[in-house]
Order: structure tokens, then sequence, then C-alpha cells
């Protein structure tokens, strides 16, 4: 599946997910989040009765149209149209109940659905000024790709290592790679590729590090608790491949030039390899 790259938009996606899932504040500050919120999401396109709405949604973890009703300003008559556009955006789902529930999407789901959104209207806009000035920017955001299958992506990461000839940067903030991704990892090492591992359990430092003595152990560059990122590959500052922590698998990779991809994940992440 190719997607178009809106990873410009979303590192501020990323602080409105932590914005709307902040606990133990006061209620003021309370208000104040779930208003900056809205205000964001209106920004990216969403009318200002959905975006309440899913900010509601949020905070509910699902609800009905009186329970939304109670927890922003919207109308309980409104709220039904304010959830359909979201079933249209692909940001809430409808439940079959009496009376109706709504429920909004993982915000990482959401973070990457209105990414794709905001990236095709700056692509609209984009190819409109080329047109206009006759020329041709340098930019291709058809060279990001998007990963759903788990064997998929540890395929992809192994093909990126063994093609490794210079560099590489792999970090974690799940579970520890599989035995063949570690293989590779040791491999490429042995080649003279300069690793670097960062996340990794005490007993993969070991191995890798009985193994060789040219992999680098680091902390991991990020905070998975406020970024939902679990895993991050940068292979000869080139290729790159970045896994999203939700409950499906869901990986974004690049390994062409321009790479958005990569200069994403260095400026989020302040990875500097």
């Amino acid at each position: 599946m190719l997607l178009a790259d809106g990873l410009c938009g979303r590192r501020s996606l990323a602080g409105l997910g932590q914005g709307m899932v902040t606990r133990g504040m006061t209620s003021n500050d309370d208000t104040g989040l779930k208003r900056e919120a809205s205000e964001q999401l209106e920004r990216l396109g969403l009318s200002a009765y959905a975006a309440r709405t899913f900010v509601a949604l949020v905070t509910l973890e699902g609800g009905t149209a009186k329970d939304v009703s109670e927890v922003v300003d919207v109308p309980r008559t409104r709220v039904y149209d304010a959830a359909e556009e979201l079933v249209d955006q692909e940001l809430a789902t409808i439940e079959s109940s009496t009376p109706q529930r709504f429920r909004a999407v993982s915000i990482e789901r959401a973070l990457l659905v209105l990414s794709t959104e905001y990236a095709d209207r700056i692509d609209d806009v984009i190819s409109n000024l080329e047109a206009i000035g006759g020329v041709e920017s340098s930019l291709r955001r058809e060279t990001l790709w998007l990963v759903t299958d788990a064997d998929e992506i540890e395929r992809r990461i192994e093909e990126f290592l063994s093609a490794a000839d210079e560099t590489v940067l792999f970090a974690t903030a799940g579970s520890d790679p599989s035995a063949s991704v570690v293989d590779d990892l040791v491999g490429a090492a042995d080649r003279g590729v300069a690793v670097s591992v960062a996340g990794v359990s005490q007993s993969v430092e070991q191995r890798l590090e009985a193994t060789t003595g040219s992999i680098d152990c680091d902390e991991r560059p990020w905070d998975p608790e406020t970024i939902p990122v679990s895993t991050v590959l940068i292979v000869d500052d080139e290729r790159s491949l970045l896994t999203l922590e939700t409950a499906d698998s869901l990986a974004l990779w690049s390994a062409e030039e321009p790479n958005n991809l990569l200069v994403f994940v260095r400026a989020l992440l302040g990875v500097d390899q």
C-alpha cells in the first residue's frame, strides 16, 4: 500500500495525543487541554462539533450522544451528525445499540488517518504551486510505504540489515528483536558496519557484545509513554523504518531519496546518526 507522506503534521498530532491521555490534572487544566485539542483538530480539517465530539469520545473511551454533550459543548442533537463525520473520516465507529454508542479509534490510528489527510492537502497545494511556477518540487511523498503485516515488517527489517554497508541504528520500546534480527545485527557488525542498539534487554546486549565488540548499546532516544513508537531502524543514513505502538502491526518505511521518513524520525526522536 502506498501512503502519501503526511509526517510533517505528525509532530503536532503526537502532542495532541499526549494532551488527550494525560491523567491527574486539575479540572481547569483538563478543560484547557480539551479546548486546545479540539482547536488542533479543527485546524486539521474537522468541523468544530466533530472535533469536540472526538475529544469527548477519547475522554470517555466511548459513549452516547448524551454522554458526549455532557463532556463538551456540543448539542445532543448535533452529536449524531458529528459522529457521522468522524465515521466518514475513519476516526470513530458507531455501535449497534439503543441508544447509539460511539467510540473513537485509537490515538495511533487517528494520527495515521489525520496525517495522511493532511498530506493530501499539502500535495494539492504543492501541485498547484508547481503548475503556477512552472517548476517541480524535489520532494517525493510517494516514496513512503505502509505495512500492516507482522511477517512483512520482520522481513523488511532483515532486508535492511542485510543490505547495511556503513551504519545501523536499531532502537526499540517494545519486546526484544527476534533471534533472526539479532543475527542480522551481529552479521552487520561482522561486516564492519557501525551498529548501535537502544532499548534492548540486557540479555540481548550481552549476546551482541559477546559476539562482536563493535556494537554500541545506548539508552532509547524517546519516551514510549509520550511517543507511540515501538521500533526505529536507520540504515546507512538512507533507509528507515518506524513501527507504531498499536494493537495491530503497523510500520512505515522508506528506502528512496529524498527520505522524508528519515527526516521525521530524526526531528521527532532527536536521533543523530
